[in-house]
């Protein structure tokens, strides 16, 4: 359990959050300008994709962070993550976990409208960008 938490920090540091002294977590204006650095591979472009719910967007998440490893969706729990900023849910940290420490993450911010995919190396695979948008849940 130690590892899974470490490693969400560890992924929210990379993307420039911060944890708030009042215990939530201080999310940057732009939460994904450069992050996944260079080499971010595959998928550079960003899909259109759209939901009519926040469980919608929990289920599309959970598919592709297990698709990309090969998991099974029934077998590999998605955890998730408020994210804050000014005391207001602003989006939501995502992250499966499978065999051999894999612990695959998203980061789905609502200002923004996109989720950001990362594989458990900490590199971006995919992004996705909401064409309707949702309120944090």
């Amino acid at each position: 359990m130690r590892n899974a938490i470490e490693h969400r920090h560890a992924v929210l540091l990379k993307l420039g959050v911060t944890r708030a002294p009042s215990g939530g977590w201080i999310v940057p204006e732009v939460i994904a300008d450069g992050v996944g650095g260079a080499g971010s591979g595959e998928g550079s472009m960003a899909e259109a994709v759209a939901f009519k719910a926040a469980e919608d967007l929990s289920a599309f998440v959970h598919t592709v962070l297990c698709e990309r490893d090969a998991l099974d969706p029934a077998q590999t729990p998605l955890f998730r993550t408020p994210l804050k900023r000014n005391g207001r849910v602003c989006g939501v940290l995502f992250h499966v976990q499978g065999p051999r420490l894999l612990r695959n993450s998203a980061v789905w911010s609502a200002d923004d409208a996109r989720i950001i995919f990362y594989d458990s190396s900490g590199t971006r695979f995919r992004e996705a960008a909401l064409s309707e948008t949702l309120a944090p849940a």
